[in-house]
């Protein structure tokens, strides 16, 4: 057993003080948990232990030292670390070794834990902070908490709580020290002797307390409220008949006052049609008022809806108004049959607000019966006030009947302007307006509601048998519109007030010839210059003007410059190969401009002799008025500037570099390509760029055959980069500008002899003999193919000992058809890509230039299929195959 640090030790009882440092032979000795000094029992009478941390010995810091304590019942539990020379911490820890509660105070201030303990065994570790070394003293001591009828459940009773019973208020306090013990639970129970809507409220807080309702045995919770800070907490629900336990208790280390407030009402039947019968509204003196409550209940016994059926036997203006709300509810307006007495018929109108906001509905009824419903919205539960009144009154148009007739539209449009959603009188509200109007032929019919104030109305067309067929869309305060082909005959016209607002309004109607979605000029022989003012993007009768397309020939090649401009809201355009096909809309797109807003567009291209076609597109919903203007100038040499280069063996460094252009137009005559004739004595590398473009330019290599034996076909101004093996010979690089590009570049060629090449060998894998994957019958397997799927890494056009690899095969099957997209990525030179049938028979392929991706999509039928990666010209690359399903 080491030396004892402790010079004295008191018994199980009572306090006593041990002092660690006297006689210390080993600093270390308290430093485990499993070492642990056992304080004994801890009880109402201080326990002191005065020690030090931090210091060495033996070359070790001793960082913690733990103590052992019990405690025999519940208790206020208190802790202090004092005497502090320099900054140490504390935790107290349970049992199993877990931190509970700790201290961390900053420098020398003491250290305290207060908290209440179960019965059990438990820990204390003090701890040196960073280099921190010093003395200090330990206190413990733990009262016994006090028991009261409310501390333990089921507490103290509060009798039966039912309709007939007033509400039941408790005033008391929670989270006080009563003697040595801190007050942390009440609880109290109550019985149901009937299924009820129970309401439990705690308030009248100066700091947080929360409340929870458990079933009679008081273990396990049902529900709870917990707000933050002195926030009202509520339970409110529906409670089966019997006993129930309600426990406050206070938040941490919350003190406070509080109210607790219960009370209970029976649950009754849901009400059914036709509820209260209010019979005829026309001429009641007074309005009819009821307060009543809606959404108490639980379950079938919920009461969800409340109605109120009543007749007019007049025309009138009907006023309904919902208030003194605490939550949410809606307001329905129905018609209703009496002779179906539980059918509701069709919903007239529905008014929904947030929260606890009025209800109004305002509107102008015709003869019949009519039911009105307060419906329960969502949970929320409240009580409510209904008002209803009717009164004649002499609206503008108020009905379809009444409708001002317009008569027949012409292509000039008729103007009203009234307004809609005003008062009349203190409540009855203007609510709708209605015209009406003719057209003798089929026609595109041009509806506008315009000048709003806010956004409070909204239009709909009916037929002439009074059937809803066009509405338009709320969209604030912007114009209604409704623009459609109509057959000839009588309509009707709705401006309604929508919400509780009113404005006044512009009604705008008018009727021409049907429009068409796409609108194709024919330009014919395009000469040198070309003008045109049109519209795009108008609609009318549900066709839009989407498309307009300008049809030219070329009879020579020219350079033309096309602009669009004098436009005020955004437009693109678009050249194509080809006149416009009106079925597919197909075509090759040779350029597209696309600026944004109302700045100009311009496409300035050089083209062949042939067919052309221009569309201006309206971008999103834009319709404008604009200019199309053509200029064309023919193109009667294409020039070609040729440069000897030379061999480049006799070059410094063998590398020949010049700074020039391409694509310029000069006196008819543009330079379409430069050429560079160069000679190489042995077999050489040879490494091509071409850079420092501002338009789209490219770059082949061609052997004295014309064969091309490297290629630069990246898009844009990205950089070309050649490099490859080529045999002693002459060549010669040709720049050409992409279409209509013009731009400066800069060539660089350097050539390197290489090693001389080994006589030719069959193609077939240097390590097993043979090519594993090079033809179809030795293909690699993939096997069923049915989601994405990923090959392995792999690489083509590598030389070995000599032998070139030139073909990777694959096989796989579908089982089912599918859309399939194939991508070959990954490259650092140019590869292409060939999808086969089962026989070998190419269905697709892929010829993108550079190390661009190749892409094949395909719908495919169940079977099996074959792919093909293959290398252009000595290209060398690694690859990655990556199948996806769409």
């Amino acid at each position: 057993m080491p030396p004892s640090r402790a010079s004295q030790c008191g018994g199980a009882t009572g306090g006593f003080i041990v002092n660690i440092r006297e006689n210390s032979e080993n600093i270390m000795a308290y430093d485990t948990i499993e070492d642990a000094l056992n304080l004994g029992v801890i009880e109402l009478e201080p326990k002191e232990t005065n020690d030090r941390i931090g210091f060495r010995q033996d070359g070790k810091r001793e960082r913690d030292d733990y103590y052992k304590f019990t405690i025999d019942e519940e208790s206020e539990f208190n802790l202090t670390l004092d005497n502090l020379e320099a900054n140490a911490n504390v935790q107290i820890l349970d049992s199993d070794g877990s931190v509970l509660f700790r201290s961390n105070n900053p420098g020398r201030q003491a250290e305290t834990i207060n908290e209440n303990l179960e019965p059990g065994d438990y820990f204390v570790r003090v701890l040196a902070v960073g280099r921190a070394q010093t003395d200090y003293r330990l206190s413990l001591s733990a009262a016994p908490k006090p028991i009261e009828e409310d501390d333990k459940a089921p507490g103290r009773s509060l009798g039966v709580l039912d309709s007939m019973s007033e509400p039941v208020v408790i005033n008391d306090k929670i989270g006080f020290v009563r003697g040595d013990a801190r007050d942390v639970n009440d609880f109290f129970n109550f019985s149901l002797n009937k299924d009820s809507d129970v309401s439990i409220n705690l308030d009248q807080l100066t700091q947080n307390a929360n409340i929870e309702i458990l079933d009679a045995d008081g273990e396990t919770v049902l529900f709870q409220s917990m707000n933050p800070g002195r926030q009202e907490d509520s339970i409110n629900g529906i409670f089966k008949a019997g006993d129930y336990v309600v426990r406050v208790f206070p938040h941490v280390a919350a003190r406070t006052k509080y109210r607790l407030e219960l009370k209970a009402d029976e649950v009754l039947p849901p009400e059914e049609l036709p509820g209260t019968q209010l019979g005829d509204l026309i001429g009641k003196e007074e309005p009819f008022v009821i307060v009543q409550d809606i959404g108490f209940g639980i379950g079938s016994q919920r009461n969800q809806r409340d109605f109120y059926t009543f007749e007019m036997s007049q025309d009138a203006s009907f006023y309904a108004q919902m208030d003194e709300l605490k939550a949410g509810a809606n307001l329905l307006l129905h018609e209703y049959d009496p002779s179906r007495p539980k059918q509701l018929g069709s919903l007239l109108e529905r008014v929904r607000a947030p929260g606890n906001r009025p209800r109004t509905i305002s509107n102008f009824l015709e003869v019949g019966d009519y039911a009105l419903v307060v419906g329960a919205q969502g949970r929320d539960r409240t009580d409510y006030r209904l008002e209803l009144e009717a009164q004649i009154n002499q609206s503008d148009y108020p009905t379809l009947g009444a409708a001002k007739d317009l008569g027949e539209l012409g292509v000039r449009p008729i103007n009203e302007k009234n307004n809609v959603g005003l008062l009349i009188g203190d409540r009855f509200r203007d609510q709708e307006d209605w015209f009406k109007f003719s057209i003798s032929a089929e026609k595109n019919v041009d509806l506008v509601v315009d000048e709003l104030r806010v956004n409070a109305a909204n239009v709909e067309i009916y037929n002439s048998d009074g059937e809803l067929i066009h509405k338009s869309e709320r969209d604030g305060r912007n114009a209604r519109k409704i623009n459609d082909i109509f057959d000839p005959g009588d309509y009707y016209v709705r401006v309604f007030a929508t919400g509780s607002g009113n404005t006044d309004y512009r009604l705008s109607l008018s009727a021409e010839e049907p429009i068409s979605p796409v609108d194709i000029i024919d330009i014919n022989a395009l000469g040198e210059s070309y003008s045109n003012f049109d519209n795009v993007g108008q609609a009318g009768s549900g066709v839009r003007n989407e498309l307009d397309v300008y049809n030219f020939t070329l009879n020579d090649s020219s350079d033309i410059n096309v602009t669009l401009d004098q436009f005020n809201q955004n437009i693109n355009l678009e050249l194509y190969q080809g006149f416009f096909d009106p079925d597919s809309r197909r075509g090759r797109r040779i350029a597209v401009s696309e600026e944004r807003g109302r700045t100009p567009e311009n496409i300035a291209e050089v083209l062949e002799s042939g067919n052309y076609h221009l569309r201006v597109v309206p971008v999103g919903n834009a319709e404008t008025r604009y200019r199309l203007a053509i200029n064309s100038k023919v193109i009667e040499i294409d020039g070609v500037e040729t440069t000897e280069v030379g061999s480049l063996d006799d070059r410094r460094n063998g590398e020949f570099k010049i700074s020039d252009s391409i694509g310029f137009t000069d006196g008819g005559v543009r330079n379409s390509r430069d050429e560079y004739n160069f000679s190489l004595g042995v077999d050489s590398r040879l490494t091509l760029t071409l850079d420092e473009l501002r338009m789209n330019a490219n770059v082949a290599v061609f052997d004295s055959d014309g064969k091309m034996v490297m290629s630069g076909f990246n898009p844009g101004r990205a950089d070309e980069f050649l490099n490859g093996e080529l045999e002693a010979g002459d060549y010669q690089v040709q720049v050409f500008p992409v279409g209509a590009a013009r731009t400066n570049y800069f060539l660089k060629m350097n050539a390197v002899p290489t090693e001389p090449k080994p006589p030719e060998r069959p193609i077939v894998d240097p390590i097993t003999g043979e090519d594993p994957d090079g033809t179809l019958e030795t293909a690699t397997d993939l096997g069923i193919l049915d989601s994405n799927f990923k090959t392995p890494r792999d690489r083509i056009g590598f030389t070995e000992d000599g032998v070139r690899d030139l073909n990777d095969y694959y096989r796989f099957t579908l089982n089912e058809p599918q859309s399939l997209t194939i991508l070959l990525d990954g490259m650092r030179q140019n590869a292409d890509l060939e999808l086969l049938n089962s026989d070998g028979r190419m269905i697709d392929s892929s010829n993108q230039g550079g190390n661009n991706t190749d892409i094949i999509a395909q719908n495919l039928d169940a079977g099996d299929y074959y792919l093909r990666v293959y290398p252009v010209g000595l290209a060398q690359t690694p690859y990655d195959v990556e199948f996806m399903f769409r």
